[in-house]
């Protein structure tokens, strides 16, 4: 089934991934998925809302504001997180047979925003409800829709370049392991396609060195080279799995952890990868106090 998802939906869905990482979130829910269709640029089910009367930015808002405030706890001795609850499951899963009621080849957008209206429950379906949005009402506008101009390029059945499987990203946390704080045991992922990040200095545009004798300062600008990287190929700081960290001092780094942690969640919120530190006796360059390498999964 996933191979049938179009890339504006596969992004969706990473989207949502994304959103339940940073909210220490611990499976993927109705709400993330949700919510990353509403943010997603000329969102399909955002003008279907807007259609039928509804304020789309409102109810980011309150998928926003409820997601912040539910912080996810792992049950049990399980090992992994961001698995798919049972009712994003069957978003997944309805989609794919609103795709086939409707003949298309392909699951879009709007045939996730189906699946998601066909959920009742939870934060989403008091949501849609209070707003008097259900599957009939959906299907009733959604022709007009697709044969706007502003929004018929937005259906992505008219496109053929779709990617191959989505991305998904599972935290391991081995029970019988210290519990991590600062990083992750390991990251397990399926699909996508793997960027190779090489070492990271904190070097500007025009090959200079930031910061000289400030770990902090340059620890920054290797994170923000890296996001230059990330970007170039299509991703995002969340999608990096994988770090090494290559320090010139380990008592300095670790006198600044808190400036280095504040400047970690600058990138990546409350998402850690799996992350390796280590102390080297000197740098190719000159003046260099730490060096960044990674692996992003995108």
């Amino acid at each position: 089934m996933m191979s049938r998802f179009t890339e504006k939906a596969q992004a969706a869905l990473q989207r949502a991934q994304q959103i339940m990482f940073a909210n220490q979130h611990v499976q993927l829910d109705v709400e993330h998925i949700f919510l990353a269709l509403l943010q997603q640029r000329e969102s399909l089910p955002a003008a279907i809302i807007a259609r039928l009367g509804g304020d789309a930015q409102a109810m980011i808002r309150k998928l926003e504001s409820s997601l912040s405030n539910t912080r996810g706890v792992a049950q049990g001795r399980g090992t992994a997180t961001g698995y798919i609850t049972l009712p994003a499951n069957r978003v997944l899963v309805g989609s794919a047979e609103e795709a086939d009621s409707r003949n298309d080849d392909f699951i879009g957008t709007v045939h996730l925003f189906l699946g998601v209206v066909n959920q009742q429950d939870g934060v989403t379906g008091r949501l849609l409800a209070a707003a008097g949005i259900d599957r009939d009402k959906v299907l009733a506008v959604l022709p007009d829709i697709l044969n706007d101009p502003a929004y018929n390029e937005a259906y992505e059945q008219r496109s053929t370049a779709y990617a191959a499987q989505p991305v998904m990203k599972q935290v391991i946390t081995p029970p019988e392991l210290v519990k991590p704080s600062g990083y992750s045991h390991g990251i397990l992922t399926t699909g996508g396609r793997t960027l190779y990040i090489g070492g990271q200095i904190a070097t500007d545009g025009e090959g200079n060195l930031v910061a000289p004798g400030d770990v902090v300062e340059q620890y920054k600008q290797v994170l923000k080279n890296i996001s230059a990287v990330v970007r170039e190929a299509g991703g995002g700081m969340t999608d990096i799995v994988k770090l090494t960290i290559y320090v010139r001092d380990r008592a300095d780094y670790k006198a600044h952890l808190k400036e280095l942690g504040a400047a970690h969640r600058e990138y990546f919120g409350n998402y850690y990868p799996a992350t390796t530190l280590v102390e080297v006796p000197n740098f190719f360059e000159d003046g260099v106090l730490v060096e960044i390498e990674g692996v992003a999964v995108l």
